[in-house]
């Protein structure tokens, strides 16, 4: 197989380039889930921590 019929480009086609390292660039190009899974991991965690680590604790979100 010759090499030049091979297409080795990323399927980027309709987005422009946001840096000039090929590393960040590559990093920027994710999944929309990815973004969204980190903000509701971070943000139940921060809720489970400040539940445990202050006064309020579960009552008030219990009801009592």
């Amino acid at each position: 197989m010759d090499s030049s019929s091979v297409n080795v480009k990323p399927k980027n086609n309709g987005t422009k380039q946001i840096f000039q390292n090929p590393i960040l660039e590559a990093l920027s190009r994710t999944h929309i889930a990815v973004p969204i899974g980190m903000f509701a991991a971070f943000a139940i965690g921060l809720f489970g921590y400040g539940l445990r680590n202050t006064p309020l604790g579960w009552g008030w979100l219990l009801g009592g």
